[in-house]
């Protein structure tokens, strides 16, 4: 009887630590779904008004919680940007790593697969565009905070797949720079300078069928 009983109140420990487990695991979660939801409508908001044109009011307000919480959460103005631009930067190469490794071919990709995705990634988080292409026309706090902790790592990797695709004989011997720069800035300024287009030509450049398109015509062009 005694060793049924310790045996039943084991049980009922380990269900306990198991049901504890479980709901802080479900608490972290859900604080970590609040708080990317936060950083989400914060980088739209940099993305669309700059830094100069958002208040900590106006994100509280969009993304539903009290200044008071979003300062407790990021302390300052300053402090939010940073974070915000952190965790697009993080989504758009967490989505680049996942559709690169969900390829067949573990070889170099080519410049065309390249290109599609690189696409595709711009399309799906814009402030990844808009927020660089805003803090760069003047050089700030901010556009060094971009300069160096984001683009001087990316511009190093460019480098590598390029003298890759040179090696192969996929491409001519150009400056990876350059065709960085030829890939990258078409299609984020039809993302970021989407609006114009629109009132110009009544034309969603920001789109998936135009940005498919847009890559179909660079793929041919670089071919």
């Amino acid at each position: 009887m005694r060793i049924a009983v310790e045996l039943c109140v084991s049980v009922c420990e380990e269900l306990k630590m198991t049901s504890t487990k479980t709901q802080n695991r479900t608490r972290q979660q859900q604080r970590e779904a609040s708080k990317a939801a936060r950083l989400d409508a914060a980088s739209d908001l940099f993305g669309l008004f700059c830094f100069e044109g958002v208040s900590v009011n106006r994100v509280a307000d969009q993304s539903g919680i009290s200044k008071q919480n979003l300062v407790y959460y990021f302390g300052s103005k300053e402090g939010l940007w940073k974070a915000a631009v952190e965790h697009v930067f993080m989504q758009f190469e967490a989505k680049l790593a996942r559709d690169f490794s969900a390829l067949s071919d573990t070889a170099t990709p080519s410049l065309q697969t390249f290109i599609r995705i690189y696409f595709e990634a711009c399309r799906k988080y814009p402030a990844y565009v808009k927020i660089p292409m805003i803090e760069g026309v003047n050089r700030t706090w901010r556009s060094t905070i971009i300069a160096e902790k984001y683009l001087a790592r990316h511009i190093p990797r460019f480098e590598s797949y390029t003298r890759s695709l040179i090696e192969r004989g996929d491409i001519a011997d150009v400056p990876a720079l350059h065709l960085q720069n030829l890939i990258a800035g078409g299609a984020q300024h039809f993302i970021a300078m989407a609006p114009i287009w629109s009132d110009a030509i009544d034309l969603d450049t920001k789109s998936r069928d135009f940005l498919k398109s847009y890559a179909d015509t660079v793929i041919k062009l670089l071919s």
